[in-house]
């Protein structure tokens, strides 16, 4: 993705993430019901993840926004916020 970029290109990325905590696959978390059986992994990344990408990429983070959707630490763990109540 990043060879492809044209200079001062912007590239948008979503994925799921966590500030402090790497997750090889959400999907075998305990209390996440979603995605078993679901053949491949889902990972969250975390600041080292992207920061290392950043340095490999030579890339520059011109700003990120984090949606927090579930009531707990991890996507699908816990309830389901609101979309009104997400922050």
């Amino acid at each position: 993705m990043a060879r492809l970029l044209k200079p001062r290109g912007i590239l948008i990325l979503t994925f799921p993430y966590n500030e402090r905590h790497y997750v090889q696959n959400l999907y075998e978390l305990p209390g996440v019901d979603y995605g078993k059986g679901i053949p491949y992994p889902c990972h969250i990344y975390n600041r080292v993840a992207l920061d290392s990408w950043l340095r490999e990429t030579k890339l520059e983070l011109v700003e990120q926004r984090l949606y927090r959707t579930y009531t707990g630490e991890f996507r699908h763990v816990g309830e389901p916020l609101e979309r009104g109540n997400r922050s």
